[in-house]
């Protein structure tokens, strides 16, 4: 237990292994104006899809141990769902001085055909993602480097298009109505995801119409091609909410009307990780 004394105008320390997490703290921009943040991206070991348990507990351990050695810290967000699934009953157990909140994949008895896509780790280890692989409605999709490969093309993220066309070409001839996005890294290829599901080159897509009017004297009815829209299940908003709950409850709101500061921040130029 840290006895040092928590202040409402420390930082909120966001972490993610690359550019999803800026999602998030978008999400959390929006509804704590006036705090404080500071986005790590741990660039030196992404992506975290393909570590083993042990790997990321030991990465967790050094990158939070220096940030709040180094900086004024009062909460710690995982914007990562492969980070919160690892390492989040070991993060509390290292720093139990500060609140640590956690991105998780939105799982539930879903009543429509759901597709959940995330890391190889979060299906192996995420218990709800466990739980949905056992509904028949659900299907759990992993991928072990499309996080890099998000990181590695944001300038033109449609070259990931044919990737994601053949990875996801077993569910385009299903009836998909949502997908859970069990990764930040991918809400920001949601556009490439839905043509993936909806409109796939490697499948014939059913077709269906609906019908837009019908004329009584001929009976010549007239129709169009329905458009398939694909819901996404986040969890952005929920944890910016939770965060906003919980330091009110600790008194721990910023007290500066003014518009907060966001630092960002790399591992590798922090070197963090260069002594090993």
């Amino acid at each position: 237990m840290d006895n040092r004394e928590l202040k409402k105008d420390d930082y909120i320390l966001v972490v993610d292994s690359g550019n999803g997490g800026k999602y998030t703290l978008k999400q959390l921009k929006k509804h704590m104006p006036h705090e404080n943040f500071l986005f790590l991206e741990d660039d030196y070991n992404a992506p975290y899809g393909n570590k083993t348990t042990g790997k990321l507990k030991r990465i967790c351990k050094k990158m939070l141990l220096f940030m709040v050695k180094n900086y004024p810290i009062k909460m710690i967000i995982f914007a990562c769902n492969t980070l919160s699934t690892v390492c989040l009953a070991f993060a509390r157990n290292l720093i139990d001085y500060m609140p640590i909140i956690p991105t998780l994949p939105i799982i539930k008895t879903f009543k429509t055909n759901t597709l959940v896509l995330c890391t190889s780790v979060t299906k192996k280890y995420n218990e709800d993602v466990k739980f949905a692989q056992t509904l028949d409605n659900v299907k759990v999709e992993d991928f072990s480097d499309l996080a890099k490969k998000i990181d590695e093309n944001m300038q033109n993220l449609s070259v990931l298009q044919p990737f994601l066309d053949k990875k996801l070409k077993k569910y385009a001839d299903m009836d998909i109505h949502q997908v859970v996005l069990g990764c930040t890294h991918y809400n920001l290829i949601k556009k490439q995801i839905t043509n993936a599901i909806t409109n796939n080159p490697y499948v014939k897509p059913k077709r269906e119409y609906e019908l837009l009017s019908t004329n009584r004297d001929s009976q010549t009815r007239v129709f169009r091609l329905k458009k398939k829209n694909i819901k996404f299940l986040e969890a952005s908003s929920f944890v910016a909410k939770n965060s906003m709950q919980t330091l009110s409850a600790l008194s721990l709101t910023s007290n500066n009307n003014a518009q907060g500061e966001v630092r960002f921040l790399k591992t590798s130029a922090l070197n963090i990780f260069s002594h090993k």
